[in-house]
């Protein structure tokens, strides 16, 4: 596990530094927020099991093992988010020229921050879009499906069910 997180430290501070120093184009970097966000569609949508012609043998991963690669790559995209915002942060903070209009905020915007704007612009919708997603509980899910499954196994009158009833489940 150390090994996994000094991985995604050096992948995120190379992404920072690489935005910083100006060394990716525009496009590159907003790709890549794009690619992080396809990655993880892919995973949630299509977890393919294992193919026949591989190995017949072979049972499809536990699920465990498939929700820890989403929240992996999840976090991978937090970082890049994360990258991004810090390099604005910075650039905000550098004084304007001299001859700057005072109160122009425009002329705040270093180079370095616009080449960002168009990634944080595609960060922010996507933000947006998946606030449902990103604000669910995996692990109040896990027990819903577990007490559905048992619940399943027992008659009708063998338990009480006032938790699923709706009676103290909090209204939003």
């Amino acid at each position: 596990m150390d090994r996994i997180r000094r991985h995604q430290r050096a992948a995120y501070e190379e992404f920072l530094g690489l935005v910083s120093d100006r060394c990716l184009p525009i496009d590159m970097i907003s790709q890549a927020i794009v690619l992080s966000q396809g990655a993880l569609w892919k995973h949630r949508m299509f977890r393919d099991p294992p193919s026949q012609k591989q190995n017949p043998d072979t049972a499809a991963p536990p699920e465990h093992i498939s929700a820890i690669i989403e929240w992996r790559i999840l976090a991978h995209l937090f970082d890049l988010h994360q990258a991004l915002l810090e390099v604005g942060i910075h650039e905000l903070g550098v004084l304007p020229a001299v001859d700057a209009p005072k109160n122009d905020l425009a002329q705040r915007i270093t180079a370095i921050f616009r080449r960002t704007l168009p990634a944080l612009r595609i960060a922010s919708k996507w933000l947006k879009a998946n606030v449902k997603y990103l604000t669910r509980d995996p692990e109040s899910i896990a027990l819903q499906a577990t007490e559905k499954t048992e619940g399943m196994g027992h008659s009708s009158g063998s338990h009480n069910n006032t938790r699923n009833s709706g009676e103290n489940m909090p209204s939003f």
